[in-house]
């Protein structure tokens, strides 16, 4: 049964102040954060040039607002809600309270929470930290009721945990003897996800995951033609759903589909024109996730695609102040670990092209002025070349979650190679490529380095000229996939950076050990591109 006020909300959508969103299996708040953030100002007009026609805009005052966001991670959790409360200081006037308490550390939170109770209370009740799957129906159920207080038409957005369905999550498991798919919850999630949408029946719902679940199959059977089946007829696939009837049309966000084929309720979409391409709008991260929208089928309209735009240089984003890394196998400074390169018997291997751009780097190299970084950096003089309007926001005086690593005085080194290497020939060396004596000391490495197969990227740089690779959870373990692509910082990229990658803006903070605030940067969704899927959505909304 349709919500009895559905037909006088779309009445009002036009003169609402905001529309409710629910983020389930929120993350550290990617989606989120792209739709609280629509309406703030047309960012059509500081994205790259498009190369196809922009989403139709429309005339409304329609907005978002985040009304409940659920994640089971604490870190991700003390995020999102440490965001919620930063987004009511900024509706109020007091963001100059929360950048004066970052520059003390992230214990200062707690002082700027009891300067700000209200605003706090109101935060905690909004992130909620809960195990879908584990927390009682019931009690799921009551939240989101409370969160949406009776409005007709909601957003439901997010995505189940992507670990099954991932390629490397996929390899990793079929190297354990005992590992049964059927037998994995986190294949099923999706059904919290679905038995949301059936019992709470959204006007528009977004759901993300990673592109390997297009491939992934349980019971000898793909488990996306299984999902889409459950979630286009969602009345039928949950037992004692409240409407047996309820379905929606489910709709790529970019694809070649006509309006004539989104409109056809029975019209089915290729499972491919679900993959959307983060590097073809806008986001510096050749990023490719699946991500499905689907439509109440009592509602009329069609969704505006997302429009292409030009391809964005990594180069354009990474503009942080640069620092060092740590030496985390010696007590020697990390100037005179790099240094000693210039002496290396591993230099003498190389050719001179090579060879000439380290002894360049290493003729200037110095330390630089912010030495390793901080959680909180004073000074915005290192503005992003991209969307500054974005990473930026008006007052905020510097950057968050800017601190490095600390890496083997040898990885150091490798590092070193891996970012000339990379400056001189436009892209990132395989281990073919590395000198014999800067190879890891373990046999798989060796083996690759033969052409015998294994991980020929095993560092990766990313190259300046182009998106970066995608940024995954696998950061948190190391920085070899992550190579700074400026040699004379010669590092891993820092959490920040990461962020920027993922257009995260800078005054979002990440809460937790780095370990942890690396890991939810890999897992979010690009918040420049949910800005632009909050968009859609809004055209589709606000007719």
């Amino acid at each position: 049964m349709m919500p009895s006020n559905a037909g006088e909300s779309r009445e009002r959508c036009t003169v609402m102040k905001s529309i409710p969103v629910i983020d389930i299996f929120a993350g550290p708040g990617g989606l989120s954060e792209g739709f609280s953030r629509y309406g703030e100002r047309d960012w059509n007009s500081v994205l790259s040039e498009p190369l196809t026609r922009a989403p139709k805009r429309r005339e409304s005052s329609l907005k978002f607002k985040i009304a409940l966001s659920v994640e089971m991670d604490e870190f991700a959790h003390r995020t999102l809600r440490l965001r919620a409360f930063v987004r009511l200081l900024k509706e109020e006037g007091h963001e100059d309270d929360y950048y004066e308490a970052l520059c003390k550390g992230e214990d200062a939170l707690d002082d700027l929470y009891s300067k700000h109770p209200s605003a706090f209370k109101s935060a905690d009740s909004h992130a909620w930290r809960a195990e879908l799957g584990k927390v009682r129906s019931e009690e799921v159920d009551s939240r989101i009721r409370g969160a949406l207080d009776g409005a007709g038409e909601w957003v439901l957005i997010g995505g189940p945990p992507c670990q099954a369905y991932s390629l490397v999550g996929r390899a990793r498991n079929q190297g354990k003897t005992d590992y049964v798919p059927e037998e994995d919850h986190r294949h099923f999630l999706y059904r919290e996800y679905l038995r949301i949408v059936a019992t709470h029946q959204p006007t528009i719902f977004v759901m993300e995951n990673v592109k390997g679940i297009l491939s992934s199959q349980v019971d000898g059977g793909f488990i996306f033609r299984k999902i889409l089946e459950d979630l286009g007829a969602p009345g039928r696939a949950i037992r004692n759903a409240p409407d047996r009837a309820l379905k929606y049309r489910l709709v790529p966000v970019v694809s070649s589909a006509t309006e004539h084929e989104q409109s056809d309720l029975f019209a089915a979409p290729r499972d491919a024109d679900f993959v959307v391409r983060a590097e073809e709008h806008g986001i510096p991260q050749a990023r490719h996730r699946v991500i499905i929208v689907g439509i109440r089928s009592d509602h009329a309209g069609t969704l505006p695609l997302l429009a292409r735009r030009k391809a964005v240089s990594l180069g354009h984003v990474l503009q942080s102040p640069p620092v060092h890394a740590g030496v985390s196998d010696e007590s020697t400074p990390w100037l005179e670990v790099v240094g000693r390169a210039r002496s290396a018997a591993w230099l003498a291997q190389l050719d001179s092209e090579v060879r000439s751009v380290i002894h360049s780097v290493l003729d200037e190299l110095h330390i630089p002025r912010k030495a390793r970084g901080n959680e909180y950096i004073l000074g915005r003089e290192w503005e992003s070349n991209y969307a500054p309007a974005w990473y930026g926001a008006e007052g905020h005086l510097g950057y968050l979650n800017h601190s490095t690593r600390s890496h083997m005085s040898t990885d150091l080194h490798r590092y070193l190679f891996a970012a000339s290497w990379a400056k001189h020939h436009k892209s990132s060396p395989s281990l073919m490529d590395f000198p014999k004596l800067l190879l890891p000391k373990h046999k798989n490495a060796r083996a690759t380095a033969r052409g015998d197969g294994g991980f020929a990227d095993r560092f990766r740089v990313q190259v300046a000229g182009r998106p970066s690779t995608t940024v995954t959870s696998h950061i948190s373990k190391d920085g070899h996939y992550y190579i700074h692509p400026t040699a004379d910082q010669c590092r891993s990229l820092t959490v920040r950076e990461a962020a920027r990658l993922q257009t995260f803006p800078d005054d979002y903070f990440f809460s937790g050990p780095r370990t942890a605030q690396y890991h939810q940067v890999g897992n979010a969704v690009p918040a420049l591109l949910a800005v632009q899927i909050a968009e859609s959505v809004a055209g589709l909304l606000g007719r």
